[in-house]
């Protein structure tokens, strides 16, 4: 049959023929594991049944299908041969981040990833050795484990930055500055990173390894990863807070305020950081105890090594 292949939430659709006339798509669909998937019929009237429609979604990694399709279209014209291409699609396949171990089989994503790459060679007569397979995967794990290697990374500041990187890319009124983006923009914003710090980054997640591979580093990054993303989320919990009230205030004097350029209400960073007080120094004139987080209150106070155009 057919194929269907139906990106994102906007339902855009993209079609193409039967396997043999579209080797490459087909081949990175099955490294992608996409004809795993659930397939739902046809919802078309004038469709015929004679195609097959499969869901993408961001996390089940639009993304990266669509860069190692492209990557390997382009690639081809350089003549390179198929399983080269196999193996870079892999390796992009293997970027999509923070994959839990599959609940029934309990493999993890690289497995997966073998035995889909060992599935395409057998059907697309690729004629890679089960060692150069082995080795693929894990040059694959490399590449992944360095795609999130700033999570792990002993500079702090340094993953607090590549995580602020990424609220533009997914908000897009973020994209026009402080002075032009909305105090309700910025805030959804700061929500959803929230959610990603609460909900979707977990340090058993982040970094993995295949036929027990680069086992000491990952355990050393491991063990950082597991700070850094609980300062992440304190700095994102404080940044909320912070916006909350902004947006309490805006709502009190109208409602409309929230629609208002985020510059409207908050001032220069040099003096917002003249006028923020050491908590110690705050608890011996108060005489109560305080516990806080050190990393966290000096983010907070110095501000992060990059701000973006957008933070208030």
């Amino acid at each position: 049959p057919n194929t269907m292949i139906i990106i994102g939430v906007d339902q855009i659709r993209k079609t193409a023929g039967p396997c043999e006339e579209e080797t490459l798509l087909c081949m990175v669909e099955h490294i992608f594991g996409f004809p795993e998937k659930l397939r739902q019929p046809p919802q078309d009237d004038d469709n015929d049944g004679s195609e097959l429609i499969i869901n993408i979604g961001f996390q089940d990694g639009l993304n990266e299908f669509l860069s190692a399709l492209i990557a390997v279209r382009e690639l081809q014209k350089l003549h390179l041969p198929l399983h080269i291409l196999a193996e870079i699609a892999g390796c992009i396949e293997a970027t999509i981040p923070f994959r839990a171990q599959d609940a029934v089989t309990g493999k993890s994503y690289l497995d997966h990833l073998h035995d889909r790459l060992s599935f395409v060679n057998n059907t697309f007569t690729l004629g890679m050795p089960q060692n150069r397979i082995i080795k693929a995967v894990q040059r694959a794990a490399v590449l992944a484990n360095a795609d999130v290697g700033n999570v792990g990374s002993t500079d702090l500041l340094r993953f607090l930055d590549c995580t602020w990187k990424l609220l533009p890319e997914t908000n897009e009124g973020l994209r026009a500055g402080r002075h032009f983006a909305t105090l309700r923009e910025f805030h959804f914003a700061l929500f959803k990173i929230y959610g990603f710090f609460r909900y979707f980054i977990h340090a058993d997640l982040v970094f993995s390894s295949f036929s027990n591979s680069n086992i000491p580093d990952i355990r050393k990054r491991h063990a950082q990863s597991i700070r850094n993303i609980e300062v992440g989320r304190r700095y994102v919990v404080a940044k909320v807070m912070s916006l909350s009230v902004l947006s309490a205030f805006a709502q009190l004097t109208g409602g409309d305020g929230a629609d208002e350029p985020i510059s409207l209400f908050t001032a220069d960073d040099e003096l917002l950081s003249s006028t923020l007080n050491n908590p110690d120094q705050q608890a011996r004139q108060q005489n109560v105890a305080v516990h806080y987080d050190e990393d966290v209150y000096q983010i907070l106070s110095k501000g992060r090594r990059s701000e973006m155009p957008f933070d208030g």
